[in-house]
């Protein structure tokens, strides 16, 4: 006959009665979500009259700028047409304004087309 002996052995390491401390996760109180909510859309609407107030409209009527319109002849470009009718120093200016009122893509014009240009 063979005899065995049992000993009680653990692999759990044993509770030193610390535990391991983590990172409290952020909690957020009823009271407090209501004052971070206030507070975001306090800034949202600050914002927004910052923003609306540089992008408010005139109440000036004003009146439009007075329109001459020319047929552009052979040889004649935009520039050339601009600087027939800008003040010194204004041409690249005029060059602008004909384009943005005659809606056109390019600086090119064709001999016969009709060009508004705005006058004083």
């Amino acid at each position: 006959m063979s005899s065995t002996t049992l000993s009680p052995i653990s692999n759990h390491a044993r509770w030193s009665g610390v535990r391991e401390q983590k990172p409290a996760a952020l909690r957020l109180t009823r009271r407090g979500r209501i004052v971070f909510t206030t507070i975001f859309l306090g800034l949202v609407v600050a914002a927004m009259i910052f923003v609306g107030g540089r992008a408010a409209a005139s109440f000036d009527a004003g009146s439009p700028p007075e329109i001459h319109y020319v047929t552009v002849s052979t040889g004649d470009t935009l520039y050339s047409v601009a600087g027939d009718y800008a003040e010194p120093g204004q041409i690249r200016e005029m060059v602008r304004q004909i384009t943005d009122l005659n809606s056109l893509g390019s600086a090119t014009i064709h001999p016969g087309q009709r060009l508004a240009i705005p006058v004083g």
